[in-house]
């Protein structure tokens, strides 16, 4: 795994909540991911994955602690706006 990444985001609130994240990780041309929960674990809560050989990143339930307990979210749940994977040939990963 890499030992540098970086995250950035942005909020946008003028409309509807929008919120822009860029994950950038160093020494890498793996999956990568930013997870999100209401309580601070990562069982029953959410992620979002790139991963390579898929066309862009998408939503995740983490469901359990095990990998086959991650499942892909059904299609109308998959609202990301713009989302990338790039892998670049230097081993960086930007999602």
């Amino acid at each position: 795994m890499s030992n540098v990444c970086t995250l950035a985001y942005r909020f946008d609130d003028s409309d509807a909540l929008e919120i822009t994240i860029q994950l950038v990780c160093d020494g890498v041309n793996e999956w990568v991911g930013i997870g999100f929960s209401s309580d601070g674990l990562m069982q029953n809560s959410e992620a979002v994955l790139g991963i390579p050989g898929n066309d862009r990143p998408l939503r995740y339930a983490l469901n359990g602690k095990s990998a086959d307990a991650v499942v892909q979210m059904p299609d109308q749940e998959q609202t990301l706006i713009g989302a990338s994977l790039q892998l670049h040939k230097n081993k960086r990963t930007v999602m």
